[in-house]
């Protein structure tokens, strides 16, 4: 994995390893899809700037296809984890979607 192609950023949250394995793990994932992906860029924060107070959560996801770009918005009041796992799910049936419609245009 290309790590330069991955970026994860958090604010208003403490770095966690957890959190930058489930990225790294969903984009493996997406090199094994049939789209050339450029780069993944993770956003998380929380409205407070003490990350102990709870959420809400928020979470943008961004992926750099070959010549497109897409992006989602996910927010969670309960867990960081369940915004990203969640965010991270809806954009690899984005990025799977837009693989098929490339292979369908082809």
């Amino acid at each position: 994995m290309d790590t330069r192609r991955v970026e994860i950023q958090f604010r208003h949250l403490p770095p966690s390893d957890a959190i930058k394995e489930a990225v790294r793990r969903f984009f493996n994932k997406l090199n094994g899809l049939p789209c050339s992906v450029e780069r993944c860029s993770v956003r998380l924060a929380s409205e407070r700037a003490e990350p102990l107070c709870g959420g809400p959560y928020f979470v943008h996801v961004e992926v750099e296809l070959q010549g497109q770009e897409l992006a989602i918005d996910q927010a969670s009041d309960v867990d960081v984890y369940v915004a990203l796992l969640n965010a991270l799910r809806d954009m690899h049936e984005m990025v799977r979607a837009a693989g098929s419609k490339r292979r369908c245009a082809a």
